[in-house]
């Protein structure tokens, strides 16, 4: 079985990670990764191959280009030269980036099987990016490998068979499984924070909003007065904070990796974030999550009390922040499978591939 995966951003990659360790372990599997260099910053992705053991990607796109459609455009363009090359049984692709999306055009030019990992999410907000493109990936797409039952549902209402739906459950539960000891067991500069609430913000539609940004920082550095505020922050984000002339009461630190991350979330007392991954990992590590946007695709997660919906507003998330730190929900949810959707991912495509 030869499979190409095909990832540009950090999230893809910790999907990535749990299913090239299953398919190590599969005889007659040759796998190999296009990376598209959508995040081509050093701390967003060298570091991951290095820290999740991902072998060096066999294909390295060249993105020069800064705007969004020329980007996209030459994802495409490079992925389909090499799909046309290689000619893969399955392409594999990842979550809800602009990669996924051009790595799934290029697959179906070319009339070439195409898995999607994280199928079925819905927010019903079509004015995110993200939307567009898990929905038109969906549609294109053979197997489609959902990590919750609600995504699940969002199939089957939109018309989908079962025989291209399946309940995987979640790639990042296997991840975390694995990587979690490994983090807390690794000294790092993390080590030395305590009794703080982590805090991230990177979604295009929050950084480029001045006044969402600004009432953010507000919160922050009020939240920052009760309890410290640790915000690992991408230049891009910083650059964002900075132009809107707030003053920063918190504690900004480099962006980190995966591990980093992870020690991170085990150690903080709740997680404020506009991070579909981070969502869910925080519910992962059992604690509470206050997630800074109008809606979420992880709605069982709203639904048990784990996460709730601040928005951008600055009272709201003093409020969220408040309810959040005298909340004790139960944590002891299985909703996204049992640690091993790696391999009923692929042992699907097996089945798939040997129809």
């Amino acid at each position: 079985m030869n499979v190409i995966s095909i990832v540009g951003a950090r999230p893809q990659f910790i999907k990535l990670a749990a299913l090239h360790r299953a398919l190590t372990k599969r005889a007659g599997v040759k796998h190999r990764v296009i990376h598209t260099h959508q995040h081509y910053d050093p701390n967003m992705s060298a570091i991951f191959f290095k820290q999740l053991e991902i072998p060096e990607p066999a294909y390295l796109l060249d993105l020069t280009d800064r705007t969004l459609a020329a980007n996209i455009s030459r994802m495409q363009e490079g992925i389909t030269k090499i799909l046309a090359e290689e000619i893969p049984d399955m392409v594999i692709v990842y979550g809800d980036t602009n990669s996924t999306l051009a790595a799934a055009q290029a697959a179906k030019k070319l009339s070439l099987p195409i898995s999607h990992i994280e199928a079925g999410l819905r927010s019903y907000d079509n004015s995110m990016p993200e939307e567009i493109n898990r929905i038109e990936t969906d549609k294109i797409s053979n197997l489609l490998f959902c990590p919750s039952k609600i995504a699940m549902e969002n199939l089957v209402a939109e018309g989908y068979g079962f025989d291209k739906v399946i309940f995987s459950g979640d790639v990042m539960f296997d991840a975390i499984q694995y990587y979690l000891p490994k983090a807390i067991g690794s000294p790092n500069l993390t080590n030395t924070f305590e009794n703080f609430v982590l805090a991230t913000i990177h979604r295009e539609s929050t950084v480029q909003s001045p006044k969402a940004l600004t009432q953010i920082v507000r919160a922050l550095n009020d939240i920052n007065k009760k309890t410290r505020v640790i915000f690992p922050v991408h230049p891009r984000t910083r650059n964002a904070i900075t132009y809107t002339g707030e003053k920063i009461d918190f504690d900004l630190v480099e962006p980190v990796g995966y591990l980093e991350m992870l020690s991170l979330l085990d150690r903080c007392t709740l997680v404020l974030t506009d991070s579909g991954g981070l969502q869910k990992e925080a519910f992962f590590c059992k604690k509470m999550c206050v997630t800074l946007r109008d809606m979420t695709e992880w709605k069982e997660l709203v639904h048990a009390g784990v996460n709730i919906i601040a928005g951008t507003e600055y009272q709201n998330i003093l409020d969220a922040f408040e309810l959040a730190s005298t909340s004790h929900p139960s944590f002891e949810h299985n909703f996204y499978g049992t640690g091993n959707s790696a391999e009923i991912i692929i042992d699907a495509i097996g089945r798939l591939l040997a129809t």
